[in-house]
């Protein structure tokens, strides 16, 4: 289990900063299903997940952008380095491109 923020003031939250881009929507499924459980597992949240977007500087790192609300950044990093998330990456590598960063939130 992740560590637990000591109050909601002073543990900043945690963020994965996703930009995807999907080449096969039904294998995608599969990967979508497999993180449901280990998203609950680290008290993820879904911020924003695709919907309306306007890239208006820089170059467009992916079709669909996705915001991923963790209780604190070691939860976030937990996350991404667990055994279980490993394997559901192993389930995307091949229907879709990822560019995925880790933040630190504002407390």
């Amino acid at each position: 289990m992740p560590d637990q923020p000591a109050t909601a003031s002073t543990t900043p939250p945690g963020y994965w900063l996703v930009h995807v881009s999907v080449h096969d929507p039904a294998a995608f499924f599969g990967y979508m299903r497999a993180v449901r459980p280990i998203f609950v597992r680290y008290e993820a949240t879904y911020l924003v997940r695709a919907g309306a977007a306007e890239q208006r500087e820089g170059e467009s790192a992916g079709e669909t952008t996705v915001v991923v609300r963790f209780p604190s950044y070691a939860a976030a990093r937990a996350c991404y380095d667990s055994d279980a998330y490993r394997a559901a990456i192993a389930l995307r590598k091949d229907c879709a491109t990822f560019n995925l960063s880790i933040v630190e939130g504002v407390a």
